[in-house]
């Protein structure tokens, strides 16, 4: 590609991501508060002005998802260029060389992968332009980040997590951490934060496919990427505010790792510290050391204590996962103390507005203390008829479709067609 080329491509390129960041910026500082709504005395205003937030966050929206767009062309046509240069030429070809795959396999491999990578493109685009305005736990982590950034800074986060000081039970601070360069009180916190996700995402479905791609061959990890990319779910996670797509990486790299260690008896280290990463980001991160100590068992027996690299996989989980370990431990006396886990003992929610649960002191033994065996068993029985349907559903490879086709939802599939394409695959 020649430099007259490459200007000509990355200029204009650059000058829509400014535009539309104008664009963004403009529009955002145009958008009604929702204390304006409030404070109207006329229905019709407050309606008026709800559509115009409506509106205003869209067209931002839309405008960041233009700027992600428009730089992302003129990264690809950079590294187009620089791949072109006869350094990184000779670099490649004496790579090449040393790959067992074919050069017809490498040319199918990186079409199926451009393929996957443009229709994930694709659905994060749709996602992104149709999520216009925090809700749930979006919202709680988007007042999180503000609240650590405002009582501790990026800096002393660490610190608050340390001594005890950071009070949030619920949502692991990892994603909150990486969210507080960002946080402000604007919309543009939202926008910007939703775009940190998708960018998450983007890392997690290169993650999968290499993965895949190393542990099995080229064609599984096509297939794995296929369903993992068009998944609606996926899609809809990668432009929502909140650590699933984060934890994904995390899962998948630790899993990497293990099932290398495991056999060559390295990297356990490393499989370790991002167990104690995806622990900090999520709490099924805890599910890992807990499977890596079942299958160190099975595989080595006995033999799994007299290993160096078994005691290093728990001592790499636990100094990556200190501060939450810290945190917990001081504040609440558990180091694995989660909301979630003091919501599994209770018998309603009302018990939520309690001070022993505000302050982590319920528990195992208060629930036996209170429960008989028939209570405990009902409550076994229900929860798992609720169980059954959950699994299947969410174990489908596609589960609830592939395309945002005018809702929020995909399209509506039946829960088995996932498995059916699986099996045929």
């Amino acid at each position: 590609m020649k430099r007259r080329t490459l200007l000509a491509l990355v200029i204009p390129a650059l000058v829509v991501a400014i535009v539309a960041l104008v664009a963004g910026h403009y529009y955002v500082a145009r958008i009604p508060l929702r204390l304006d709504v409030d404070e109207v005395e006329s229905v019709r205003e407050a309606m008026e002005l709800s559509r115009l937030i409506r509106t205003g966050e869209k067209l931002v929206s839309m405008s960041m998802a233009v700027v992600a767009t428009a730089l992302l062309f003129a990264t690809v046509v950079v590294l187009l260029h620089i791949s072109k240069l006869p350094r990184v030429e000779a670099w490649r070809q004496h790579v090449f060389a040393r790959t067992k795959t074919e050069n017809k396999d490498l040319i199918i491999l990186a079409a199926g992968l451009g393929v996957c990578v443009f229709a994930a493109g694709m659905l994060l685009f749709l996602s992104n332009a149709r999520n216009t305005r925090p809700v749930g736990d979006e919202i709680s982590y988007l007042e999180a980040a503000i609240d650590a950034r405002v009582r501790y800074g990026v800096a002393g986060f660490a610190g608050a997590l340390y001594s005890g000081r950071w009070p949030e039970h619920n949502r692991n601070p990892l994603y909150i951490w990486m969210l507080m360069p960002l946080a402000s009180r604007s919309v543009e916190f939202f926008v910007k934060a939703r775009l940190l996700t998708s960018i998450l995402a983007a890392v997690s479905l290169v993650t999968v496919f290499l993965v895949t791609w190393k542990l099995f061959s080229a064609p599984v990890a096509l297939l794995v990427l296929f369903f993992f990319s068009l998944n609606s779910t996926f899609a809809s996670f990668s432009s929502a505010i909140g650590s699933e797509v984060l934890l994904v990486s995390l899962v998948m790299g630790s899993f990497y790792f293990t099932v290398q260690g495991l056999e060559k008896e390295r990297g356990l280290w490393a499989a370790g510290a991002l167990a104690g990463l995806a622990y900090m980001a999520k709490l099924p991160g805890l599910l890992l050391p807990v499977a890596f100590l079942l299958t160190a068992f099975v595989v080595w027996r006995h033999r799994a204590l007299r290993k160096r690299a078994f005691y290093m996989y728990f001592i790499a989980f636990a100094v990556a996962a200190s501060p939450l370990l810290a945190r917990n431990t001081i504040r609440y006396g558990n180091p694995i103390s989660n909301y979630n886990f003091a919501l599994f003992w209770l018998d309603s929610r009302v018990q939520t507005d309690t001070v022993a649960f505000r302050e982590g002191r319920t528990g195992l033994r208060p629930y036996l203390e209170r429960s008989s065996i028939a209570d405990i068993g009902q409550r076994l029985a229900e929860g798992s008829e609720v169980l059954v349907s959950s699994v299947a559903l969410e174990a489908s490879p596609m589960q609830r479709g592939f395309f945002f086709l005018g809702t929020n939802r995909g399209y509506p599939l039946r829960r088995w067609s996932g498995y059916i394409l699986l099996a045929i695959a």
